[in-house]
């Protein structure tokens, strides 16, 4: 019988059925990610930190380039009329790329304390646009300038030689001060227009408390505003809170060093 069943075991499992081991199978290895997929990934990623590094190397130096051409370019314009050093700064970027092609697109020029004659200007913010450097970058041409004065009441009404006067309201193109006269004192308005090529005019249109007659030449004058810098021309004058912001503008302008 023993013979028996161990024949027809080995039969059904030669005949094509499943035999059942009664013996424990091994389980099968984990699959582990190829290595060279980790070395691709890792050298990606180097290539990337490389090229930001070189980036940030690139703008580092283009600034660092922009800010040396803005105080040689600030030492240039101010030999142009400014009594000192103006505040330059250069727009747009890169900075590099307009080195190279000579034209600066857009500057931005700010300088306090510059005096004209009879009136001190308190402050001159302009714009120049189409900046042409020449070869040796010792200067150039700018296409247009644009931007605005400030004089203050103090300094304008002060260019009459008339008596001291404290500005207490501003409407339009109108200004109200008080007046004091040792003997009498009082308040006016004058009325501040441009007339002509950089001439400013001041006229008292009224007066309450004292005679206009006794404000001598703070009732009427004109003051002349000579050459800006940068041949800057007034265009208009307007009255605002600060004083008279005087519009200036220039055409084809010559800087050099």
């Amino acid at each position: 019988m023993g013979a028996d069943h161990t024949v027809s075991a080995r039969s059904a499992d030669a005949s094509g059925g499943t035999a059942v081991s009664d013996y424990p199978t091994a389980p099968l290895p984990l699959q582990q990610a190829p290595r060279r997929r980790r070395k691709k990934t890792r050298r990606w990623l180097y290539v990337i930190i490389a090229l930001v590094m070189l980036l940030a190397l690139l703008v580092i130096a283009d600034r660092a380039a922009a800010a040396y051409a803005e105080n040689k370019m600030a030492t240039q314009i101010q030999s142009q009329g400014f009594s000192s050093k103006p505040n330059v700064s250069i727009q747009g970027f890169p900075f590099l790329t307009q080195v190279i092609g000579h034209d600066l697109h857009n500057v931005t020029i700010s300088s306090a304390g510059v005096s004209e004659g009879p009136v001190d200007i308190k402050n001159i913010d302009a714009n120049l646009q189409g900046v042409h450097l020449n070869s040796s970058f010792s200067g150039g041409t700018v296409d247009h300038v644009s931007g605005t004065a400030l004089i203050t009441f103090g300094d304008l009404l002060g260019a009459s030689g008339g008596p001291n006067v404290t500005v207490t309201a501003v409407h339009g193109d109108e200004v109200t001060f008080n007046v004091d006269l040792a003997i009498i004192s009082g308040s006016a308005t004058a009325r501040v227009t441009q007339v002509g090529d950089n001439k400013i005019h001041v006229q008292v249109i009224s007066a309450d408390g004292l005679p206009t007659s006794l404000l001598g030449s703070l009732a009427d004058f004109t003051v002349t505003v000579p050459t800006l810098p940068l041949n800057m021309t007034v265009q208009s004058v307007k009255v605002s809170a600060q004083g008279v912001l005087v519009h200036v503008t220039g055409e084809n302008v010559s800087f050099s060093q």
